[in-house]
């Protein structure tokens, strides 16, 4: 992955990138993008996962919730198909990470439970989604 394919997915949501900095460049994609706002440009290769995970992240956002807000492309999806990767755009959240957090996290298991936990949801996601509308009109 390059600089230019980089600005050509990032033009499917309407964004023109002043600086870009490829963080993963491998089997994932992971590519920081600066213009007024920063970004981060993510590649992987389940769509309907990657798609239902950017749903429910917006969702949370929606309530309040301090998650990445997924941008939608010019299609209305939130992934942009580009060679045999799925791509996302998110909008960068303040703060630096937790990397003593993550380490000991995965050491403990808890990345099993989000990964199951994502998983239920992806299976699910229809039925959230609707509840979610209806909440919406019945408050």
């Amino acid at each position: 992955m390059d600089n230019q394919k980089i600005i050509d997915i990032c033009n499917n949501y309407y964004i023109t990138p002043k600086k870009i900095e490829i963080l993963q460049n491998g089997e994932k994609v992971l590519a920081k993008v600066e213009t007024a706002h920063t970004y981060y440009l993510k590649g992987e290769s389940d769509k309907a996962y990657v798609e239902t995970c950017c749903t429910f992240a917006n969702l949370l956002h929606d309530q309040g919730f301090l998650v990445t807000q997924y941008m939608q492309s010019s299609k209305g999806s939130y992934t942009v198909q580009f060679d045999d990767k799925v791509f996302t755009l998110e909008l960068g959240l303040p703060g630096k990470p937790l990397e003593v957090i993550t380490d000991r996290a995965r050491d403990n298991g808890i990345w099993k439970i989000i990964r199951y936990s994502a998983s239920i949801i992806s299976k699910n996601a229809e039925f959230i989604y609707k509840r979610n509308v209806l909440e919406l009109f019945w408050r």
